[in-house]
């Protein structure tokens, strides 16, 4: 196998992208059981302050997000991807 370089570097990247696989996995269920328990908590705490308030008050404002939040992420990722595309252009000029 350490002969040929094409298997050798086969291998290398398919215990990379298991390992990646393996990792992303366990982050992924975690944080999402993570965000499902918060959000089971606003929505008991949304329905509490609905019942001792009454059926009139509107209270949903709070839990919509905020259009700064949209907008940072917005302009965070437009800015990341002019990064990677310049990162692109220099390897592809390197050449």
């Amino acid at each position: 196998m350490y002969q040929n370089k094409w298997l050798h570097l086969l291998a290398i990247l398919s215990i990379f992208g298991v390992s990646a696989w393996g990792g992303a996995s366990f982050y992924f269920e975690s944080f999402t059981d993570n965000y499902t328990k918060r959000l089971e908590d606003k929505i008991k705490k949304f329905y509490e302050k609905k019942q001792d308030t009454g059926p009139n008050n509107n209270k949903m404002q709070s839990y919509l997000p905020k259009m700064k939040s949209v907008a940072g992420f917005l302009l965070f990722f437009s800015f990341a991807l002019l990064v990677l595309l310049g990162l692109l252009r220099l390897t592809v000029l390197w050449k």
